[in-house]
């Protein structure tokens, strides 16, 4: 069941508005109850637990927040509740954002990464050479060979 936040008795609306640190000007709105891990506030209702930022969004522009959105900060502050600082978007929206923003785990900041930035410079280098070819490039950096391709094509690592 979808629960319509338009449907909050007024108690429950002044129970809201009473966990918002309201700034001046066109500061952030800081929620100041309970916050996830990530830092986005959390607001019970009707035993459930949902994100204050889509809350406030909908209490306050009046409107459901259609299923297949989400919302999205601009001001990148995920305990802001500032309405002006909220947007309605798609998970493709949120990716673009953070990439523009240079906030992904891109190249030596993604955990998962074998290489450093300047291991793949001596890999390509070390290719255009003609010295080595990617299966000897592969081994010698214990990477597979799809990666290895990946990162000469530069599909992979695409900031270096």
């Amino acid at each position: 069941m979808k629960i319509s936040f338009l449907e909050f008795d007024d108690e429950t609306r002044k129970r809201f508005w009473r966990k918002v640190n309201v700034g001046t000007g066109n500061k952030c709105w800081e929620w100041d109850a309970g916050k996830t891990g990530w830092g986005y506030g959390s607001f019970r209702y009707r035993g459930k637990i949902f994100p204050s930022h889509r809350i406030s969004w909908s209490l306050y522009f009046e409107e459901d927040i259609p299923c297949e959105k989400i919302i999205l900060h601009t001001c990148d502050n995920p305990g802001c509740v500032n309405p002006n600082h909220l947007r309605v978007g798609t998970h493709k929206d949120n990716v673009k954002d953070r990439v523009a923003k240079g906030r992904s785990a891109v190249g030596e900041r993604n955990g998962r990464s074998k290489c450093t930035e300047s291991d793949i410079v001596l890999i390509r280098e070390m290719y255009e050479s003609g010295e080595y070819n990617k299966s000897q490039i592969s081994r010698l950096f214990s990477i597979d060979d799809r990666t290895t391709r990946k990162i000469l094509n530069r599909e992979i690592w695409t900031h270096i």
